[in-house]
């Protein structure tokens, strides 16, 4: 074989190797489509490990750190709410900067009405083009989820901020090459200088390296971020209207960033390359160079990050709609604290069992216990967040003024904190008492309010809290089993209750909502169903009737076991 068939035949496999990646990569970018089409109105079937949470909720722990003007679903609200476990069913988002300001989204009830109606459009756009939001997607999805990365915390954190110091590199760098000129000229002088300099810069090369090692995927994450704004902007769609705009104004001065990252980021396989960039300090002085261009455009990147956040969060919503068999708009009543819902469901529960309230007074519900008073309580919580963030809600209607949402539920005691579930109770009901203000309204809801202690002082305490919430800037919910309530708070309270039925020695419940006070218990009931002697049951019913009637408790009489002979 002679040398020109060698050639032909290396030139032969470079071809094919060219197609093979040429095609792969269509066949790859063919498949994405399809995936993206497919998923649409579908559930989400992203997984989530036990580290994924922190870096879903980094974009809103850092506004919450940098914005403390704004209002936010606090930690015990968004936990007594498994908001979490609402926030899988919508998350159907392609890249890191969609799921991070979904999340943020979720966390933040807006009470402007003009922001809720344009995110409402974009929403009821993307419904409606299925060419252009699946350009989108395509974009987003190109881009991708990086969940180890904290990407925002490059634009919030002051200390990294603070922390560039380009000069004393660039400087170093110039002494690396005078100390090499030097080396021709007069080696006796310029040898030794360039062993010191290459000691020293290799040695701030690679600790330099290690010290930003963390922060050089977030770096490149912000450069594919920048591709991906001017991929979008090509796509020239004129209904995101002044969202193209404000990216392309912020685009323009940050695109840069792409081709100097493109520079760093791109590794080389030559050794002595490799041993100039690190004479040189070439990689930490470009690394430093985009963190500059990232803290002059700070302002840019987090209008970039924002914009495209709540266009592809907005997708996720549009998507969502589409699986769902029924939802509808909120309406907002400003100046008028009202709550009203038609066929309101849970967005967690596959076979919800709908129920509708319409109030502009506190509400106190009652019913047996498993009866649906949580799970009511929560449903309305939800919804009055979807109004308020994603413009949706799972009924046939929903109408309510701007609220800042407060729940006090799923309380526990603390043995790591020392606090009993009492203590940890009156905290969680102070601190909704320090939010009322006469600004903006509350809607709060606590279930089973101060359970965790005597009966005669928990009635006593919890009639006045709720009686304070009522004559306050707050629309109160709540749930209870002491009946008593029902008749103290009269005055303040509408009574609302659920209730079940026993049949065949079974408790059955419709979770059906009903006005009024409760008017049947079951726990004595369900103390034989699961199998209890006669013997507690009969005397468990034969007290509480008698304290029904008399309205003290009688006190237990010993019975001495008999003894047989």
């Amino acid at each position: 074989m002679d040398g020109t068939s060698v050639v032909a035949y290396i030139i032969l496999a470079i071809v094919i190797l060219i197609v093979i990646q040429i095609v792969s990569r269509k066949i790859k970018i063919k498949n994405l489509k399809k995936e993206i089409a497919d998923s649409w109105g579908r559930e989400p079937k992203e997984k989530y490990d036990r580290n994924a949470f922190p870096s879903v909720a980094s974009y809103y722990n850092n506004l919450k750190e940098n914005r403390k003007s704004r209002a936010y679903i606090d930690d015990l609200t968004w936990n007594d709410l498994d908001m979490d476990e609402v926030f899988k069913k919508l998350n159907c988002t392609w890249s890191s900067i969609g799921e991070e300001y979904l999340y943020a989204a979720l966390r933040q009830p807006l009470t402007n009405l003009n922001t809720l109606s344009e995110r409402g459009k974009l929403i009821e756009f993307f419904q409606s083009s299925r060419d252009k939001r699946e350009k989108l997607l395509f974009c987003f999805a190109m881009l991708g989820k990086r969940r180890s990365l904290d990407i925002t915390n490059l634009f919030f954190n002051e200390s990294f901020k603070n922390s560039i110091n380009l000069a004393f590199y660039r400087i170093l760098s110039l002494l690396a090459i005078a100390s090499a000129a030097t080396a021709f000229i007069y080696p006796d002088l310029g040898l030794p200088a360039l062993v010191i300099i290459f000691c020293v810069n290799a040695m701030l090369y690679y600790k330099g390296k290690s010290q930003i090692g963390h922060i050089l995927d977030s770096v490149a994450y912000i450069s594919d971020m920048v591709l991906c704004t001017g991929n979008i902007l090509k796509l020239n769609i004129d209904e995101l209207g002044d969202l193209n705009h404000k990216i392309s104004q912020s685009y323009k001065q940050v695109r840069d960033i792409t081709k100097k990252s493109a520079r760093f980021l791109n590794y080389t396989s030559d050794i002595i390359l490799e041993y100039v960039k690190v004479i040189l300090l070439k990689e930490i002085i470009d690394f430093y160079s985009i963190c500059n261009i990232i803290k002059r455009n700070r302002e840019h990147l987090i209008n970039i990050y924002e914009s495209l956040g709540l266009i592809e969060s907005m997708l996720a919503v549009a998507s969502y709609r589409a699986s769902l068999n029924m939802y509808c708009t909120p309406d907002f009543t400003f100046g008028k604290n009202i709550l009203s819902a038609e066929d309101v469901c849970h967005p967690l529960l596959k076979n919800p069992v709908p129920n509708s309230i319409s109030t502009e007074r506190a509400v106190l519900l009652t019913g047996s216990n498993a009866s649906g008073k949580s799970t009511f309580l929560k449903t309305l919580a939800i919804n009055a967040i979807f109004a308020q963030t994603i413009y949706t809600c799972l009924a046939k209607s929903f109408t309510s003024n701007c609220y800042r949402i407060f729940t006090s539920m799923a309380l526990k005691d603390s043995i790591v904190n020392n606090e009993s579930y009492f203590i940890a109770e009156i905290k969680s009901l102070k601190r909704i008492l320090d939010a009322l203000n006469d600004k903006v309204p509350c809607l709060v809801f606590i279930d089973e309010v101060l359970r965790g202690t005597n009966t005669v002082e928990r009635i006593a305490a919890s009639s006045e809290v709720l009686f304070h919430l009522a004559g306050e800037n707050c629309l109160c919910f709540a749930a209870t089993h002491d009946i008593e309530l029902s008749s103290i708070l009269g005055g303040k309270f509408v009574n609302y209750h659920f209730r079940e039925e026993v049949r065949d020695n079974e408790v059955y419940f419709d979770y059906r909502l009903y006005s009024g006070k409760a008017t049947t218990r079951n726990a004595i009931r369900l103390l034989k169903l699961m199998g209890y002697s006669d013997n507690i049951v009969e005397r468990a019913e034969s007290r509480a009737a008698s304290f029904d009637r008399t309205g003290k408790w009688e006190k237990r009489q010993e019975v001495q076991p008999q003894i047989k002979a």
